[in-house]
């Protein structure tokens, strides 16, 4: 976003596979010759999976990522959501932004290939009456408007991330027909 204060900088979110599986966040000013020091951004007793980062009309930050149950199976609960208006310095964290029941895991109709929600953001940067809206997709199943067999949905938000609209599912095939998707990136 060129007329963002931020214009060049590069960020990078991770979730880190120790602890509590925070998601943490780290950015460069200088095309990767220096990194700020890594950066918590959700601190909490779910586990984290999958980041995915977006930069607003504005140049706001944003990352989404699944929560997960702190024990096995893993089962995604929730997708969380955090935004910083100050090139990631702080931020504001929603680790429930709308609720989920995720297909970590496998899939044995698949020859047990190992999937998981993996949710995935984008930002409307047109110049249409969507412009600023946030979209959010993930796989999910056993949760309206998901069937028994996993459905993309997506989410949406025209208010920078403050509230979501309920989900629709993606894809059009009829539902609880057996068959699967996923990764929906």
């Amino acid at each position: 976003t060129p007329s963002s204060p931020f214009y060049g900088r590069l960020y990078a979110a991770w979730v880190r596979l120790a602890g509590n599986f925070p998601v943490e966040f780290s950015f460069t000013d200088d095309i990767d010759q220096t990194w700020s020091n890594k950066k918590v951004i959700n601190s909490y007793s779910m586990r984290s999976s999958g980041t995915d980062i977006e930069i607003g009309i504005n140049g706001e930050v944003y990352i989404c990522y699944a929560l997960m149950t702190s024990v096995s199976p893993f089962n995604e609960n929730s997708i969380g959501f955090a935004k910083s208006t100050d090139g990631g310095l702080n931020w504001i964290v929603n680790n429930n932004a709308f609720e989920v029941t995720g297909i970590t895991g496998v899939l044995p109709t698949k020859s047990n290939i190992r999937v998981n929600g993996l949710p995935r953001i984008a930002v409307d940067k047109s110049n249409s009456p969507y412009r600023g809206t946030i979209y959010i997709v993930t796989t999910q199943r056993n949760r309206f408007p998901a069937g028994s067999d996993p459905d993309i949905i997506l989410v949406k938000s025209t208010d920078n991330g403050i509230s979501w609209s309920n989900p629709i599912r993606v894809n059009q095939d009829n539902l609880n027909n057996g068959k699967i998707q996923y990764f929906p990136s």
